[in-house]
């Protein structure tokens, strides 16, 4: 069997809506069952800037329906819900398990509304959610948003998530809320899509003293593919990314380094060699070119993500 690959985020139906998906490059449905993707944490996201805009909660009840259709009529795919699921997908010759994940809950402004939503939503399969996205929202600061923390609201979302074993996403995040979600969450932290910040300076990246605390909880960072968060010479390729991994693994620790390719979301440019999920294997020859043992590009590639999902899904 050849090496299975876990992804912490893509933005799929971004793809399929915007006819990316298809021409080469970026990522969707056909992209996936091509690849030895088998486990995407897949999102459901709302460009509504209003927080309480109506329009902002029927996306993701659509996204997840789209979800729901293809996975009904495709029997490439599968909808994954449970650890077992993990496993099974993991273990899988072919085909690919969705995780429906949520980026940016931009959709309620209270305890009620957040409950009445999210139950409605995990009845259908909802399993994943990221409070933040870029700007601050009432669970606390984005990473471009003013200097605030986690909220009530967002303390209260970490109870929820923890309590219906549903995952939570610490990407987006700014600093302070960074720590208060760490200082909350019992689980093992998850970082979905990220990169350093030691080698590219910004406030989209993770910072080594945060990939230390994720390491040190057994949680995993994924690292993603965009130019403007992981460049940092005259050229863009799989080399640029093995390098943000390299680093991570000597900060966090092996255990600690996933991938969560953000393909889909991506809006500057992608490595030269890496435009579609059935790529990822031009990413594992370039950690091994590095040096890095056939055991821990494992680790990198799926079991490290493998570990801490279950571990949030069990």
């Amino acid at each position: 069997m050849n090496m299975p690959f876990i992804d912490l985020h893509e933005d799929v139906l971004v793809a399929e809506r915007t006819g990316a998906s298809g021409t080469g490059l970026q990522t969707g449905f056909d992209e996936l069952a091509e690849s030895n993707v088998r486990v995407v944490l897949a999102t459901g996201f709302t460009d509504v800037e209003d927080f309480f805009d109506p329009r902002a909660e029927e996306c993701f009840g659509k996204d997840l329906e789209d979800y729901a259709a293809r996975i009904a009529t495709d029997e490439r795919f599968s909808l994954i819900t449970t650890a077992a699921d993990i496993r099974r997908m993991v273990g899988a010759d072919s085909g690919c398990g969705i995780v429906f994940h949520i980026e940016g809950l931009n959709t309620v402004r209270d305890h009620v509304s957040m409950e009445i939503l999210l139950r409605d939503l995990y009845k259908k399969g909802l399993r994943s959610i990221g409070p933040l996205w870029t700007l601050n929202n009432p669970f606390g600061g984005g990473t471009n948003g003013a200097d605030v923390g986690l909220t009530p609201l967002g303390a209260a979302l970490i109870d929820w998530c923890e309590s219906a074993h549903v995952i939570f996403d610490l990407a987006h995040m700014n600093p302070p809320t960074f720590a208060d979600a760490l200082a909350k969450i019992r689980k093992p932290p998850i970082v979905s899509h990220t990169a350093c910040d030691a080698l590219v300076p910004s406030v989209r990246n993770i910072t080594d003293a945060q990939l230390r605390i994720v390491g040190d909880r057994g949680g995993v960072a994924g690292i993603f593919l965009a130019s403007k968060f992981a460049r940092s010479g005259d050229t863009y390729s799989s080399a640029n990314i093995a390098d943000h991994l390299m680093h991570m693994v000597d900060t966090a620790g092996e255990d600690h380094v996933a991938l969560g390719t953000d393909l889909g979301g991506i809006t500057s440019s992608l490595p030269s060699d890496i435009r579609v999920p059935g790529d990822l294997p031009n990413l594992i020859r370039a950690l091994r070119e590095r040096g890095l043992s056939d055991r821990i590009a494992e680790k990198i590639a799926f079991k490290n993500a493998q570990r801490v999902l279950e571990a949030h899904l069990e």
